[in-house]
């Protein structure tokens, strides 16, 4: 083996090496446009507490039929909701600090079934019967701590955009 051959096969060792690191540490996930949307909205109105960011990109929210509701009814299941999403919210900043930055662990998207509107248990549920269902995990850099999140996302039809209906989250 000449000097040339030896150097070839190291250089192309090192960027076999290289390669393989990097690939671990993206982890490779690839992540569709709209869930990359919605991530980028909750993060975005959780960084900025913004609550009625978080109401809008929700499934109770945008999928609350209170059409034959008293509007003081009504109000008061709106108001409740905020509150709920409020008090995550400062949950969230007392136990991890300020957001910084998250990257995706994993994507899992399906067609949804009935066992994916159930929790939901909301009016007009069968609009979604076409719809897709997503489970997006998270990692979350704050200023205290790092924190892992679980998003239960619904969208109605493939052209509509992401709904939540369920997040969780952990320290690490």
């Amino acid at each position: 083996m000449n000097n040339r051959t030896k150097e070839a096969a190291r250089i192309a060792m090192l960027g076999l090496l290289l390669g393989c690191f990097c690939t671990g540490c993206n982890d490779g996930v690839s992540v569709p446009g709209d869930c990359q949307k919605f991530l980028d909205q909750f993060f975005q109105a959780l960084k900025s507490n913004d609550v009625s960011k978080l109401q809008e990109i929700s499934i109770p929210e945008s999928a609350m039929e209170l059409s034959g509701t008293p509007p003081a009814v009504a109000d008061r299941m709106r108001e409740d909701h905020r509150r709920m999403d409020k008090t995550q919210l400062e949950k969230i900043k007392q136990m991890f600090g300020d957001f910084d930055s998250y990257s995706v662990q994993s994507v899992k998207s399906s067609p949804v079934t009935e066992a994916d509107l159930q929790p939901v248990n909301m009016q007009d549920s069968k609009e979604f019967s076409a719809g897709t269902h997503t489970v997006i995990i998270c990692k979350a850099k704050f200023s205290r701590a790092s924190g892992r999140f679980g998003f239960e996302l619904i969208k109605k039809t493939p052209e509509s955009e992401y709904l939540y209906e369920a997040y969780r989250f952990e320290a690490q």
